[in-house]
């Protein structure tokens, strides 16, 4: 394996995941709208988005065993050719006037599945492409890069839609994609065996493992079961931000798009932060504290004037950057803590636990979106998110939980938490 980082096969890899994570982003853009504009309904908003959170929360636990045991680069030139056939067929529909909502809901569920199984086909063929002393520079890479792609594509999304119309804005999502598939194919990945037998009992004994493990460390259960709670009350923010900006704001497609960009950049801004300085290591109250910091924010989208979009900008921008501290700071300390035979059972619980309210937070949103106005669900969500950091903060032994050592590497049990 060459000792270069940007070798032939990363760089396409490399490019494979920036165009498709581009036409995803400005894809998910278009989607909304089109339900915003087309039906005004908040329902219906958080219907899709419910559908695509079920999904993911249900097929994440198999995909990358799908990924470890069968072959990475037809997975991924697979799920991008049907992604860009996808949007190909939404955009005849859409220029010909006959798209529906079944048929969206039905397209936006299909590109849901193909999401799933790609990105962990994308993480598992990283190791195989670069050199183990390459790796952290790769990984860094690849996540720095997401976040501007990121950027780039609600930003994009919201002019294109603007300024193009859906149409072309699905067309170029689809052509997006059926070139990543084209980039994809050229990849040489080594061939690992790791069998084709899924056995079932295995899987289920593995998750029980995991959940027994994080068990026994009071804290982290604890910091799970805060995350399942904030996650649910967060979700209006995101399912009615297109409603929020065309009804509330006035604002066309670009302004959404905008603020949804404002977001990663203050999420980029704080990976920075933590990346040059130490100030956030060493401000636990920071730390402790981001998630009410966030709250409060989302109650102050609805309490400055509706003209004033800098200040909405401005809002979302520390959105992220809050959002962005608290998530950096307890991976790695999650990472730190836990034992590395764990690590991606733990991880893949965190998720789980962390999305399994989701959908059910996202399809009452939308009922609500529809019965009350937008600045009470805002405000209420905002609350309730301050609250949650609130309760977050007072987990016991939380302070010598974010100050604990790493784990030791070959631990097979939980770090023990003192009592105070």
């Amino acid at each position: 394996m060459s000792n270069k980082l940007f070798t032939r096969d990363f760089s396409l890899l490399w490019l494979g995941k920036s165009v498709s994570q581009l036409g995803d982003g400005a894809g998910f853009i278009g989607l909304m709208w089109w339900i915003q504009s087309s039906t005004g309904s908040a329902s219906v908003l958080g219907l899709m988005v419910m559908i695509s959170t079920l999904i993911r929360v249900f097929l994440s636990p198999f995909s990358g065993v799908i990924a470890d045991k069968f072959n990475k680069k037809t997975i991924m030139v697979l799920t991008d050719t049907i992604r860009g056939l996808v949007y190909c067929i939404l955009a005849y529909l859409a220029f010909t006037n006959r798209l529906t909502m079944p048929l969206l809901l039905t397209c936006s569920a299909v590109n849901a599945v193909n999401s799933v199984f790609f990105g962990p086909a994308i993480s598992a063929t990283v190791p195989l492409l670069v050199s183990s002393e390459n790796l952290p520079r790769a990984n860094s890479f690849m996540q720095m890069t997401s976040f501007i792609v990121s950027i780039v594509s609600y930003t994009a999304g919201g002019l294109l839609v603007t300024l193009l119309g859906l149409p072309l804005l699905f067309l170029i999502d689809g052509v997006s994609f059926l070139l990543s598939a084209l980039s994809e194919t050229f990849i040489n990945i080594p061939h690992i065996s790791a069998g084709t037998t899924f056995k079932s009992r295995q899987f289920a004994k593995n998750i029980r493992e995991g959940f027994d493990y994080v068990k026994k460390n009071h804290v982290l259960f604890e910091i799970m079961k805060v995350a399942a709670l904030l996650n649910f009350v967060a979700a209006p923010t995101f399912v009615l931000l297109p409603k929020f900006v065309n009804d509330y704001l006035g604002a066309p497609a670009s302004m959404y798009g905008y603020l949804l960009a404002a977001s990663m950049v203050g999420t980029l801004c704080a990976s920075l932060v933590i990346a040059l300085t130490k100030i956030v290591e060493r401000n636990v109250w920071m730390v402790m504290h981001s998630l009410t910091v966030q709250g409060a924010l989302f109650v102050g989208l609805v309490l400055i004037p509706k003209q004033a979009h800098y200040g909405h900008l401005f809002i979302f921008g520390l959105v992220g950057f809050a959002n962005g501290i608290c998530n950096v700071y307890f991976s790695s300390i999650m990472q730190r803590v836990t034992a590395k035979e764990h690590m991606g059972r733990v991880f893949g619980l965190l998720d789980t636990m962390g999305s399994a309210l989701q959908p059910i937070s996202q399809g009452l949103s939308g009922l609500a979106g529809d019965r009350f106005g937008i600045p009470l669900i805002f405000g209420l969500s905002g609350a309730s998110l301050g609250a949650g950091g609130v309760k977050f903060s007072l987990i016991p032994n939380l302070k010598h939980f974010l100050a604990s050592e790493p784990a030791a590497s070959c631990a097979t049990t939980a770090p023990a938490i003192a009592d105070d």
